[in-house]
């Protein structure tokens, strides 16, 4: 009889990580954003986390709102003696430099990697500094993600170092790596074909977890087959939004249904991989625009986690919906995909997935 990923995770020894993203929290906890208290929405989660075995938290950036350092102050009274390292990424929202500053001792880690048994987890920054911003040009959204020359070359190591392991390889960031049709893409990552070109030469990289959607969705693209793709782009001079629709079309949208945790309630079993899509788009990538003859690669898994306090909605234009806090729990198992469980905590009020312009697994 096959044993279950979960018997495994039992066997190994294997806790989750749990992923938290977009907190937006202001300087005053009573504060309200987007019609929710931030703060009070993170508390709930953490709450229902500190008492529960996992191997460590990883904030994927947005940690604040404001444009001042009270934020991390809170952050950093909130989890420095949390019981297991917290590992926070900035955002777009965020100042990189603060960040550390105030958000170091204790609990927190500063480390860019995260060893485990058979995974390496690479933690990537792709905020912009002042140096990056100055580099702009001026139609470019401040918001947006970056891989300056120096972050890939130590991502890249780490990459390398994986490999020489033979170990599997994650990446958690705060951008998206590849466009999703929705008003998000206005501040997307502008340095996505540096990324995608490590990718595509590291296929011990099994995927890139990220933040800044406010959005649970997973798809799944050929790195290579993307490359090609936006260098056909390129040389067929296609239109920008002709192109998002090839990217789309390459690499469509799922979201998997969100696990609704009542307080004191226990996860379940149920986690999600690349098959919780549907059988026949599971290698999708593989055969989209078969007839230009691309060549095939390993698959890299995209997930977006959902934010700790509003959710947007997968529209062009801006919308969001409170579904309650939430986050992502990781399950990270050697010489076995990753696995991940969209969790949403409290009794919150679940938005119905069948209205939301996603495919949904079936």
């Amino acid at each position: 009889m096959a044993i279950t990923w979960y018997q495994a995770a039992e066997e190994h020894c294997a806790l989750p990580f749990i992923q938290i993203s977009d907190c937006h929290l202001k300087a005053e906890p009573g504060a309200e954003h987007l019609g929710v208290q931030p703060y009070a929405y993170l508390q709930q989660i953490l709450a229902q986390c500190r008492h529960m075995p996992h191997q460590g938290l990883i904030i994927t950036g947005d940690i604040r709102e404001d444009h001042t350092d009270a934020p991390y102050q809170l952050l950093y009274d909130l989890l420095h003696d949390w019981p297991q390292p917290v590992f926070c990424l900035a955002g777009n929202h965020d100042d990189a430099t603060w960040l550390a500053q105030i958000c170091r001792g204790g609990a927190f880690r500063q480390e860019l990697g995260i060893q485990l048994a058979g995974w390496r987890l690479c933690l990537l920054d792709t905020s912009i500094d002042a140096q990056d911003a100055s580099m702009l040009v001026p139609q470019q959204n401040r918001g947006a993600g970056v891989l300056p020359a120096q972050r890939a070359a130590v991502l890249q190591r780490q990459l390398a170092v994986a490999a020489e392991q033979g170990d599997a390889a994650w990446i958690f960031c705060h951008h998206h790596p590849l466009r999703l049709g929705q008003f998000i893409d206005i501040a997307p990552q502008l340095d996505a074909p540096r990324l995608w070109s490590l990718l595509a030469q590291a296929p011990h990289c099994q995927g890139v977890a990220h933040g800044h959607c406010h959005q649970a969705y997973q798809r799944q693209v050929n790195p290579t087959t993307l490359l090609q793709l936006w260098q056909r782009a390129q040389d067929a001079a296609w239109s920008d939004a002709y192109l998002v629709t090839a990217e789309a079309a390459l690499s469509p949208l799922y979201a998997p249904s969100v696990q609704l945790m009542a307080e004191h309630a226990e996860l379940t079993h149920t986690a999600y991989g690349a098959e919780a899509m549907p059988q026949q788009d599971q290698h999708h990538v593989q055969h989209t625009h078969a007839q230009h003859a691309y060549t095939q690669a390993p698959i890299v898994q995209i997930v977006g986690a959902p934010a700790s306090c509003v959710q947007f909605l997968p529209t062009h234009d801006w919308q969001w919906h409170d579904r309650g806090p939430q986050a992502c729990f990781w399950w990270f198992l050697p010489k076995q995909p990753a696995r991940w469980q969209f969790v949403a905590f409290g009794q919150a009020t679940m938005l119905d997935d069948t209205k939301l312009d996603i495919a949904r697994p079936q």
